[in-house]
């Protein structure tokens, strides 16, 4: 024990003066540290900029029947490194004819929208990176609740069924929200939109649209394609692919295209309007398909005059005859 002499109002002065000092750097320190750790997470108390969800993706994932109408699925998964974990919104409105997925505009007050909230404890529409829900969009009570509600003032549509002779555009964004489990809480940023993605559904057969189109419809009116790709002789082509060959004319009388814009008319009817083929047209399309296996239809050639280019042309003229409405209680589509 220091046994000096007894301490003077000065010395305590100074042993507080040290005291404050030591606390001024701890705090500043303490400041610091902050400031550092807001600028890698990019929120939090030291005014960094918050980190940015990313777009979940969409994909068309089926559809069916419901009382009025119709729904379609669709299968909207979290992406990059945080994937949506506090919910989505999902827009979609009709696409208009002749404009592409990718051009549609939306326009304030013409699409509908539905917000999926991720914050009830457990809810399905907290999505993790690569995490997953199936929406049924023309069905809303299918949605599991709480946390599922329509926008406010959208079109009086948009809580009703789908039409199956439509096709529709989606897109979505993650929601914003606050992580406090970190320490200091991190905040983050909503998506920007995804892609538009588009999908429709089949009407059932013998329907009001068990109707059919001609190729050159369907070449003329990418949008009413239900599919995007279509497997022909055991092979899957896409759709600018089979757009591609739609418009290619059969030079030198190549058989391979004449039945291929053929079989692709046949089955987009079949798939898309929901025609039930007759059954001599269901053995042209099998036919069809044995002729052109092996086949690449987007570059061979097979004269129409050899034996095999007859047997491709004379199953043409029969889906020719199918997708002209020439078949009895199979007409042709008012366009």
């Amino acid at each position: 024990m220091n046994r000096g002499r007894p301490l003077r109002r000065r010395d305590f002065v100074k042993i507080a003066g040290a005291a404050l000092g030591v606390a001024a750097l701890g705090g500043s320190t303490g400041a610091v540290l902050a400031s550092q750790y807001d600028g890698q997470t990019g929120g939090g108390r030291g005014g960094g900029e918050r980190p940015q969800l990313t777009p979940p993706s969409i994909e068309c994932a089926g559809g069916g029947e419901v009382e009025g109408g119709y729904y379609i699925t669709i299968k909207v998964c979290g992406t990059g490194q945080y994937g949506a974990p506090y919910g989505f919104s999902v827009h979609w409105a009709e696409l208009p004819e002749g404009v592409s997925c990718d051009e549609f505009q939306w326009a304030d007050g013409t699409y509908c929208e539905a917000s999926f909230s991720g914050q009830p404890d457990n809810s399905p529409y907290s999505l993790g990176p690569n995490g997953c829900v199936e929406i049924r969009i023309g069905d809303p009570s299918s949605w599991p609740q709480p946390g599922a509600s329509l926008g406010e003032n959208v079109p009086l549509w948009c809580s009703g069924p789908l039409e199956c002779s439509k096709t529709y555009v989606f897109r979505a964004f993650a929601h914003a929200g606050t992580d406090q489990s970190s320490r200091p809480p991190v905040q983050y940023d909503r998506s920007d939109f995804s892609a538009n993605v588009c999908c429709s559904i089949q009407c059932p057969a013998g329907g009001p649209e068990a109707c059919v189109y001609t190729q050159g419809y369907w070449k003329t009116h990418p949008n009413a394609w239900c599919v995007g790709a279509l497997v022909i002789g055991g092979k899957q082509y896409k759709k600018d692919e089979l757009l591609k060959v739609l418009w290619t004319p059969p030079r030198r009388g190549n058989a391979v295209l004449i039945l291929a814009h053929q079989l692709t008319a046949a089955l987009l009817n079949i798939e898309c309007n929901g025609v039930t083929p007759p059954d001599d047209v269901a053995d042209a399309i099998a036919s069809a398909h044995s002729l052109l296996s092996g086949r690449d239809i987007t570059t061979a050639y097979v004269a129409a005059r050899s034996p095999d280019g007859q047997r491709m042309v004379a199953a043409a003229e029969v889906l020719d005859a199918f997708n002209n409405g020439m078949y009895e209680g199979i007409p042709h589509c008012e366009d």
